[in-house]
Parts: structure tokens; sequence; C-alpha cells
């Protein structure tokens, strides 16, 4: 059973993913790993991330970085969760908007119904 179960604040998570930024590089690939790629003579593969400084730097560090005794790291789990709250947050910006356009349609038919035809 869960104990200590806590809300989180996910309207900042939005913000903080937009500051983490995606890098692609060629990574080393040490021997005893290339016989299980699909290229055994590869000696790089190329690998899609981020940088934990950028993580660091947003409101969310305290939510995506966990640290044990070899550094600091996120763990998948948890950095799955916060984007869950990015799509929670994105879905009520949606609803909002959606909601605003549907007035103003509402309000631009009602005053074109309203407003008197010139005939030339």
């Amino acid at each position: 059973t869960a104990i200590n179960v806590q809300s989180i604040d996910t309207s900042k998570f939005i913000t903080a993913l937009k500051a983490i930024n995606l890098h692609k590089a060629d990574i080393p690939v040490p021997e005893e790993r290339r016989t299980i790629l699909p290229d055994p003579e590869a000696t790089h593969q190329t690998e899609i991330g981020f940088f934990l400084d950028d993580v660091e730097a947003t409101d969310a560090s305290s939510f995506l970085l966990n640290e044990d005794r070899d550094g600091k790291f996120v763990n998948d789990h948890t950095f799955a969760n916060f984007l869950f709250g990015v799509c929670k947050e994105q879905q009520a910006l949606i609803e909002n908007l959606t909601t605003r356009i549907e007035q103003l349609e509402a309000d631009h038919t009602s005053m074109m119904g309203n407003t008197p035809t010139n005939n030339y």
C-alpha cells in the first residue's frame, strides 16, 4: 500500500520539456557488444538522447532526476510519468483553446447575423 501520496504540480512540465534538447551522437561500441549488433563490424552506434545538465536547469529536475552512488540519472519510469504530465497539460491547453475558438466563432456568427447587408 502506498503511503505519503501527494499530487504533483505538472503546470511547468511543458516549459521544462521545451528546455531539454535532444542530441544525436555516434557512440563507440565496445568490442564485446559488437556481436549483438546488426553489423558486428560496426565500431560506433548512433544514439539519441539529452544531457543531464539540460534537465538540471529545469523546474522538473527534482521530479526527473535520481541519484545513486554512481551519480545522477533519469529513471525511465519517472520520465514516462513526466511525459504523461506534459500530455495532461497539453490536453488542458487544447481544451481551453477549443472552447475559446468556439466562443469566438459563435460571437462572429451572432455579429454577422445582426449586421445589415449592403446591396449595391
